[in-house]
């Protein structure tokens, strides 16, 4: 348990740069309290990569409150084996994400940038009855706030608003279960 606070992370190079806010793999189980998660990086000639926060892997589980989970890439190269991505939050390979409330903000000049984003069978939750929550992908016209994949699910609960020129994408479920608001 991470308990209430802020996590912030930054990454700057002239080439590849990589950050990330809270990452858990196969099998771990972590919560965090009220606060905020952010992950800027800043790429140069190569991949300008950032995540705010992941659970991947089976029965790798994260729990966040309400947070404002913010994710900033600038530079890097689309190009080749050169990638740009932002992505807010991310349920991979099995994994579990929750979010209790506050925002997600993906921000980038790249090419790949989603506000949440279930993939590989995952389950995602954002919102709660109590709560509310709001998505914004920003950076280019394929920027989606909400995008579910193959057999994995995203459960929308409470007010949950999306900001972005792709609102829902993917061939996943994503399911409204409060008051959605596009």
């Amino acid at each position: 348990t991470l308990g209430d606070g802020n996590i912030s992370a930054f990454a700057k190079s002239p080439n590849d740069a990589f950050s990330v806010g809270i990452t858990v793999h196969d099998g771990a189980v972590v919560s965090k309290g009220d606060g905020s998660i952010t992950a800027i990086a800043e790429a140069g000639q190569g991949t300008g990569y950032g995540l705010g926060i992941r659970a991947k892997g089976e029965g790798a589980k994260l729990d966040v409150g309400h947070d404002d989970v913010t994710v900033k890439v600038t530079g890097g190269l689309d190009d080749g084996d050169k990638f740009i991505q932002s992505i807010g939050a991310i349920a991979d390979s099995g994994g579990s994400l929750s979010l209790a409330g506050g925002s997600i903000t993906a921000d980038s000049e790249g090419a790949f940038i989603r506000g949440a984003l279930s993939t590989g069978g995952s389950s995602m939750t954002l919102g709660t009855e109590e709560d509310s929550l709001a998505v914004k992908a920003f950076g280019n016209d394929s920027a989606a706030a909400l995008e579910a994949r193959d057999t994995s699910t995203i459960a929308l609960q409470g007010n949950v608003s999306v900001e972005a020129p792709i609102a829902l994408y993917g061939n996943g479920t994503i399911t409204n279960f409060g008051n959605l608001t596009v």
